[in-house]
């Protein structure tokens, strides 16, 4: 796509943004085993941590609606780097310490886009610029006109959005 074809300033679109809705799959608190160590139980819910990337403690409680779910094994057993805060509940993956979470679980973004066409879903932004998705051409458009795009993000998220639009698809944003 050449310059001319991204949409000019006073026909850019406002991108469509929705809240995140948790599938409770889990795979974001999979690995996150390696940076959350329980150093010890300060109370019966509470426990003293160490987020091992920046050395930082932190205490988190379990939450009383989760305690039963705590007392099961963790995931752990299957999963080794899994978080050690992590259950398996009915409805999926259970965080049982969520509002009492450290800093590196609240900033984390396991999907920021979702890229649609024709109402499916054909590729999911992860991380902060990573594309999944099994669609051949959605992958050789990202790769050869979004990935060398080196704007902030306000601006990368509008000109990716603009690019999909010319390219047929359609972008939804979490906030």
């Amino acid at each position: 796509m050449a310059e001319k074809d991204i949409l000019p300033e006073d026909e850019i679109h406002l991108m469509r943004e929705e809240p995140f809705s948790c599938t409770l799959c889990g795979r974001c608190c999979m690995t996150f085993g390696k940076y959350i160590k329980i150093d010890r139980q300060t109370g019966p819910q509470d426990y003293l941590c160490t987020e091992t990337v920046t050395g930082t403690s932190f205490s988190v409680r379990v939450e009383d609606r989760f305690l039963p779910l705590f007392r099961r094994p963790s995931p752990q057993w299957t999963h080794p780097s899994a978080c050690p805060f992590l259950r398996q509940g009915g409805e999926g993956f259970i965080c049982t310490v969520h509002g009492s979470r450290p800093p590196v679980c609240r900033s984390y973004t396991c999907c920021g886009m979702r890229v649609m066409r024709e109402g499916a879903v054909v590729g999911e932004l992860r991380g902060r610029r990573d594309l999944k998705t099994g669609d051949a051409g959605l992958r050789a458009i990202w790769d050869e006109q979004i990935r060398r795009l080196d704007l902030p993000d306000p601006e990368w998220r509008r000109r990716v959005s603009d690019i999909l639009e010319i390219e047929g698809f359609e972008t939804a944003w979490y906030v």
